[in-house]
């Protein structure tokens, strides 16, 4: 507006320079040549000595006014105006007073809006002076414009003021929302704009301060609530790994079952057939002991038919042994009889040995005697050979007799051993009739026994028919036990993958969970988001072991849970790391970084130099 009214005010004085010098100029034209250079000079001298003459009155009077008005207007002065001088610039004064009026008036609809605004607001010059503030900025810093206007920023005595984190900082390094906390009054955000002119040329800042107490403390609440799941997922984790385990063991269980059931169902089988096989042995069984039980009555009564035969022979073998044992009497007195026979043979060699012997030598005396012992001679040679036949024979007697005495003792020896085999066999036989009654006894006792095990036989038959159709019945339950075991497969199969997500789930949420200690760098800490798009600078709000929540001057809501494509490069803190972008807005995000930092709580802390965050304090918890 200011430089509107000097425009007009130059467009008068150009019109009040025409006014007077057309004349002087007419006059000089009008002068004659004798007249000469000085007339001319004297003539424009007092051309203009009128000419300021008048302006002192109609040109300089206006103008003194136009420029308190210019100033006051510079001021601020909605209500200044400009004083009517009268004369020839009445209708420019009236022109401007009525601009001036009507943009009074649409200054104050501004103001009021600006004024009815629930948050504060202020607004910057380039150098950070308030240009204006409003009501509410008023009455939440207890400061009214007058006694800022013109002032430095910092005047306001914010919690941030001053430092890295003023809201005008972080706007010239690209961070266009900032949140931090005032001391006695509560949580807030500041968001910074520009400001330009009609223009487009930028004059200014533009200072919006929202109070989020509340959100914050729903956020804090939040973050209990959050610790107090985490710690609840953690126990609901254990829950569910000790519950996926339990299920597994029960599924072993149940295949195990289902397979022990299978195997019954085929050993049921199995055994069906074998106690088909068992009751039609024992079929043939009970037919076969029927038959021995008839064959061991017949047993018993041949038994019984050779123990009376036994016995008979044992009365023949003994009344043999009784004549065997004569006989070898008589044969012992036989082989008396031929030793005396012996004897008597023995004798009669003797004697004809005697008499060949008398012979001879009668026959030697006979030759001596000559003819007189002729006759004697022959008697003692027919003497002598009697003796010589008496000799052969009693040698052949001598020989039959050895003979007969070889057969008597042979016929002794053989008779001794048919009294010792008729002995045996008397034992024999009296042991083969005591044999033979225990046959008998045992044939009964077998007899008996053989009915016994033919009822039991019959039992067993029956029970086997019994046990036939049972095991049909076991057969089914295990074919319903390995249905039922398939079914119960089946649910647990659902619940063991039910248990799953939820592990997953709890997992999921101890992924996200932010209980780690945080801590606010003490000065600024600067750094860039490495992205395939290109690099987004950040400034550090806080951080923690598992993660950091960022200033940003761009919006990262395109890279969220983007993995393997950001980086955060902190060149104080070493080599970049690979981040996940968990949220995003407009002017702040929070990462997590893919592996843990390699330091402890305190070792971080001292690291950034920084202290422990226990509020969101200039940013979101991460």
């Amino acid at each position: 507006m200011i430089r509107s009214i000097r425009a007009g005010m130059a467009a008068a004085l150009g019109a009040t320079v025409v006014a007077w010098g057309v004349p002087v100029v007419v006059l000089v034209a009008g002068m004659p040549p004798s007249w000469g250079v000085w007339g001319i000079c004297a003539a424009v001298f007092g051309g203009a000595a009128a000419f300021w003459g008048m302006a002192l009155r109609s040109v300089l009077c206006p103008l003194r006014a136009g420029l308190a008005f210019a100033a006051r207007v510079k001021a601020g002065d909605a209500e200044a105006r400009w004083e009517d001088c009268g004369g020839e610039y009445a209708p420019l004064v009236a022109t401007v007073n009525a601009l001036a009026e009507s943009l009074a008036d649409e200054r104050g609809r501004y103001m009021s809006i600006l004024h009815s605004l629930p948050y504060p607001l202020a607004t910057m010059d380039l150098e950070r002076r308030f240009t204006f503030v409003n009501e509410a900025a008023e009455k939440l810093f207890n400061m009214p414009f007058e006694s800022l206007r013109g002032k430095p920023c910092r005047t306001w005595n914010a919690s941030v003021c001053g430092t890295p984190y003023c809201a005008l900082e972080c706007y010239l390094r690209g961070i266009h929302e900032v949140e931090f906390e005032q001391p006695g009054l509560g949580v807030f955000k500041a968001s910074v704009v520009p400001l330009h002119d009609r223009r487009g040329e930028h004059v200014g800042y533009i200072d919006i301060v929202f109070d989020i107490s509340e959100e914050h403390a729903n956020r804090v609440r939040i973050v209990a609530m959050h610790d107090a799941i985490t710690e609840s997922s953690r126990e609901a984790r254990e829950v569910a790994s000790a519950q996926d385990a339990m299920f597994a063991g029960v599924r072993g269980h149940l295949e195990e079952t289902s397979r022990l059931a299978e195997e019954q169902d085929e050993a049921s089988i199995r055994t069906a057939a074998d106690v088909r096989v068992m009751v039609q042995s024992m079929e043939r069984m009970r037919a076969q002991i029927l038959e021995a039980a008839g064959e061991a009555e017949s047993a018993q009564r041949e038994a019984g038919t050779g123990a009376e035969v036994v016995g008979g022979a044992v009365e023949a073998m003994r009344r043999m042994s009784v004549q065997t044992g004569d006989l070898a009497e008589d044969m012992r007195s036989l082989a008396d009889m031929a030793e005396g026979i012996t004897r008597v043979i023995t004798l009669i060699e003797d004697i004809a040995d005697q008499t060949n012997l008398l012979a001879l030598n009668a026959a030697i005396e006979a030759a001596r005697a000559g003819e007189a012992g002729r006759g004697f001679a022959v008697v003692a040679g027919e003497v002598r050979g009697l003796a010589e036949k008496t000799m052969q024979a009693t040698r052949e007697v001598a020989e039959t007799v050895a003979a007969i005495q070889t057969g008597v003792g042979k016929s002794s020896q053989t008779t001794a051993q048919v009294v010792a085999l008729s002995d045996d066999a008397s034992g024999l036989a009296r042991r083969a009739g005591d044999i033979l009654d225990g046959i008998l006894r045992t044939s009964r006792d077998a007899a008996e026994r053989i009915g016994g095990v033919v009822a039991e036989a019959e039992r067993q038959t029956a029970l086997g028919n019994t046990l036939e159709g049972r095991m049909g019945d076991l057969s089914g339950h295990a074919r319903n036990v390995v249905a039922n075991m398939g079914v119960s497969l089946g649910e647990m199969e659902k619940l063991s993958e039910l248990s799953r997500s939820l592990k997953a789930l709890i997992e999921g949420m101890q992924k996200e969970r932010r209980s780690c200690p945080r801590f606010k760098p003490l000065r600024p800490v600067a750094g860039d988001l490495l992205l395939k798009t290109g690099a987004v600078e950040v400034q550090v709000n806080n951080i923690s072991r598992t993660g950091a929540c960022l200033q940003c001057s761009v919006s990262l809501e395109a890279y969220r849970n983007a993995v393997g494509e950001v980086e955060l490069a902190l060149p104080e803190w070493g080599k970049a790391r690979l981040v996940r972008v968990i949220w995003a807005n407009e002017a702040q995000c929070g990462v997590r970084w893919d592996e843990a930092l390699p330091w402890s709580d305190e070792e971080l802390r001292r690291i950034i130099g920084g202290a422990r965050s226990e509020s969101a304090s200039h940013g979101r918890e991460c």
